[in-house]
């Protein structure tokens, strides 16, 4: 994992790795998830339960910190396993079924982190804009709740409409390719001066009090200036 991520309360972060590292990456991920908080949800459409959870009580990882979405487990015609840490969803584009999972775990207050592993993976199974539509849906209910929330990819999926399209909602992105992430950044820029332009407009018709004016346009202007950094 690159070490200038920073997992902080109600951030979303995309995390984009190499192909030929991915399982290896991940895993440092994971690691670091278990240091950082308590209670993680970790959603997978790319590994089933059984290995999973093995390959991290192999890692020393503690699994009493996490619980699970498994998307993939029924698909491979495996018995899902009868786990009080585990809810088994039909298939990884089930995709309304994850979200419902998801929004009542927001609910209970519970947890403070959820990995989705992968953005990737979700690629193979719906690339249609439901995909995007369901990222965008979580990401709005993890910002709600103020809960950190990784998505992870592979780097050889960069060009897809879907990963762009995440990356300009999520606060960061960790990737080394630089085309990438200049385009990422010149994007968010395009959305913020629209978003900019909007109050504008709206405070002049006075449909936009002067004090959440002067908050919103401040915290534009100062992620704005970030990215042109």
């Amino acid at each position: 994992m690159d070490a200038n991520i920073k997992f902080e309360k109600s951030k979303i972060i995309v995390d984009v790795i190499p192909n030929e590292v991915y399982n290896e990456k991940l895993i440092e991920v994971v690691k670091q998830l278990s240091y950082t908080y308590q209670n993680i949800c970790y959603i997978t459409i790319n590994t089933v339960y059984k290995v999973l959870r093995d390959n991290l009580l192999k890692e020393g990882i503690d699994l009493k910190k996490f619980f699970f979405i498994d998307g993939i487990t029924n698909m491979s015609r495996q018995e899902p396993e009868n786990v009080e840490n585990c809810i088994f969803v039909d298939a990884p584009n089930s995709l309304t079924e994850i979200s419902h999972h998801v929004t009542r775990l927001l609910n209970l207050h519970k947890f403070d982190c959820f990995l989705f592993d992968s953005l990737s993976t979700l690629l193979i199974y719906d690339t249609s804009p439901a995909a995007t539509q369901f990222a965008h849906f979580v990401i709005e209910n993890f910002r709600q709740y103020k809960c950190t929330a990784i998505f992870t990819a592979l780097e050889s999926d960069i060009e897809s409409q879907l990963i762009n399209d995440i990356g300009l909602f999520a606060d960061e992105i960790h990737a080394r390719n630089k085309k990438f992430n200049e385009k990422i950044a010149e994007g968010k820029m395009q959305k913020l001066e629209k978003e900019l332009a909007a109050l504008e407009q709206g405070y002049k018709t006075k449909f936009i009090s002067e004090e959440s004016y002067q908050k919103e346009s401040g915290r534009i202007k100062i992620e704005l200036q970030k990215l042109k950094k």
